[in-house]
């Protein structure tokens, strides 16, 4: 290899990297953060949600900075002479794989610290018949805990996404992508709203058609190749 599109090469990943370890690091501490008022919650998790969306907000901050560190080391390769051949697109692909991954990262920390909240709201909707914990849990709580259980059927459909839109051509996507995504993406909203749908009745009368049509609407995307289409027919 190119010593100069390896040392490239080393500094996008190092850059990539160093956003990864500073997003884990404030998530870490979010986390933490997030115990005690845990412990305090019973039927509002508001002050939860509130904390957590400067948490959000930073997530979003370190996509861009993703971009920005694209942005100028892509410039320097595309000028370097020697570079190899679609040696530029393989490594930009690795912009939208990483920002992709700050994605999951933060959702699989907020749905974790959720779901505890959720846990301890479900406990005093038992444990005081109170109506309104009772109400409350079912249309939050029950939330939080299909967010939870849903996490890794949602980060692998992401990720799948995310591989899809990196081929140019989509007839070149390989089926065997297609088809984990067509499986990921229909057990993400099964999961999801078969877990709310246990704990808030109201939505069971509904469950199949609301899993149908957001299914349906993730699955768009397998349309727009032909390989799919042909392979449906």
């Amino acid at each position: 290899m190119n010593p100069a599109w390896a040392a490239l090469v080393g500094r996008w990943d190092a850059a990539r990297e160093s956003i990864l370890a500073r997003l884990d690091s404030v998530l870490s501490e979010s986390t933490a953060v997030s115990e005690p008022i845990v412990a305090g919650i019973t039927t509002d998790a508001s002050a939860l949600a509130r904390m957590w969306q400067p948490v959000e907000a930073k997530m979003h901050a370190m996509t861009g900075e993703v971009s920005d560190a694209w942005d100028a080391i892509s410039d320097e390769m595309s000028e370097l002479d020697g570079a190899p051949d679609n040696g530029v697109r393989v490594e930009g692909i690795k912009r939208d794989a990483t920002t992709t991954e700050i994605e999951i990262r933060h959702a699989r920390a907020r749905a974790a610290i959720f779901a505890k909240v959720a846990v301890a709201m479900h406990n005093h909707a038992r444990t005081s018949g109170d109506p309104a914990a009772v109400q409350m849990f079912a249309h939050s709580g029950a939330v939080f805990l299909a967010e939870q259980a849903a996490i890794e059927h949602w980060a692998g459909m992401k990720t799948a996404e995310t591989k899809i839109h990196a081929y140019r051509n989509k007839k070149a996507v390989p089926m065997q992508l297609l088809t984990y995504y067509a499986q990921v993406s229909a057990s993400y909203w099964r999961v999801r709203y078969s877990t709310e749908a246990k704990y808030n009745q109201t939505l069971r009368a509904s469950l199949e058609t609301k899993i149908a049509n957001f299914t349906k609407e993730s699955h768009k995307l397998l349309l727009e190749h032909p390989q799919w289409r042909a392979a449906q027919s």
